[in-house]
């Protein structure tokens, strides 16, 4: 035991305490861990197994140290050419196994150039500004422009006052009454009916009705005026009008709900008349109230070409729609008819209940007496 190292000795008195063999095993014991490398799992499972005296009788297997590579000395070159050559196969071998780095290039100096506040340092080490008279100019450029460009557009607009066609920027009417406007420019009675209330209102009815809405936009000037007289006045017009059931809305740019009207429908001159319609606005089919056609005010034959066309191009959507509506309508006041008579029936057979059992009572009561 003296041969042992302290290592290998706590070890010993650990497969000792463990497997508490004989005193005359000991040497078997000790050649076996030294067979198994001192490693006590092992040696454990083959001392249980009954394996001590097979593990104590052989040799263990000691591998023999291999001799280190000798190391060659790199060729020295005999020349430059030999060493330009070594140089290049030893960084070509490296350029392959390491990884390509960004490339830093100098910076350019065009910055110096670069437009921007030229600061000084004054004594106390602060920051200043210097004292361009360009800068200084600079600062009266865009309230001097201001100024040109307002002159320019007060004299432009005093020499050459704005069109009277176009539409105005504020309201200036509290009131428009179409009936009367329309019969103080042709010195007769219209024989078809103006919309007289509000906007909404006939564009609700319009929508819910299925019927066409003629929205005319009048103006102070001579086209608003010519355009009653000799189209709107016209008897093929009120013929088209009346025989189509065609809501007519007339009403002044100048007027609060006139101008809001021209700014909806994007209206820059007057007159302007318009024919709006619930009609599919889109290939989706969806019927919603929607612009049919911006109808032309140059001549007569222009509105009423435009005007008829425009109607029978959607006349049967419109027509189908109202056909719906009436369908609806019928089924409707039928239900309704059908459950005023169940319920008046049900009455009937209540009052016909009671008078049975008025009747019974009263024959119970003769009965008795």
């Amino acid at each position: 035991m003296s041969d042992l190292t302290n290592e290998e000795q706590d070890k010993l008195n650990e497969f000792q305490v463990i497997t508490a063999f004989p005193e005359e095993q000991h040497d078997k014991v000790v050649k076996m861990l030294r067979n198994n490398y001192w490693n006590l799992e092992v040696a454990l499972s083959k001392y249980f197994d009954g394996h001590l005296e097979q593990e104590a009788a052989r040799e263990p297997l000691i591998e023999q140290p291999q001799a280190p590579p000798v190391r060659q000395r790199p060729q020295q070159p005999q020349n430059l050419q030999d060493f330009l050559d070594m140089r290049m196969n030893h960084n070509g071998h490296h350029n392959m196994m390491l990884p390509q780095l960004p490339i830093v290039r100098p910076i350019s100096n065009l910055w110096r150039t670069q437009v921007g506040l030229n600061r000084q340092i004054d004594h106390f080490g602060f920051q200043t500004m210097a004292q361009s008279p360009i800068l200084f100019i600079l600062l009266f450029i865009p309230r001097t422009l201001t100024f040109i460009l307002s002159g320019f557009v007060y004299l432009f607009n005093y020499f050459f006052p704005p069109s009277p066609d176009m539409i105005p920027s504020t309201p200036s009417r509290d009131h428009f009454n179409p009936i009367e406007h329309y019969e103080s420019l042709t010195q007769d009675k219209t024989t078809f009916e103006f919309y007289k209330g509000d906007f909404n209102d006939a564009f609700d009815q319009c929508k819910r009705e299925s019927k066409f809405m003629l929205l005319i936009l009048l103006g102070d000037n001579d086209l608003s005026n010519t355009f009653v007289k000799r189209i709107l006045n016209n008897e093929a017009v009120s013929n088209l009008i009346k025989e189509e059931e065609i809501i007519v809305y007339m009403t002044h740019c100048a007027h609060p709900q006139g101008l809001e009207i021209s700014r909806t429908m994007r209206t820059r001159a007057v007159p302007a008349a318009y024919l709006l319609g619930n009609v599919a606005s889109g290939p989706s089919g969806i019927s919603s109230m929607s612009v049919c056609a911006r109808l032309s005010i140059k001549t007569l034959n222009a509105f009423v070409s435009k005007l008829n066309g425009e109607i029978e191009r959607y006349k049967p959507e419109l027509i189908s729609k109202r056909v719906e509506m009436e369908e609806l309508k019928f089924a409707r006041e039928i239900r309704e008819m059908q459950d005023r008579a169940y319920e008046e029936s049900l009455i009937a057979d209540r009052i016909k209940q009671e008078e049975k059992e008025l009747e019974e009572k009263k024959q119970k009561e003769q009965n008795e007496n």
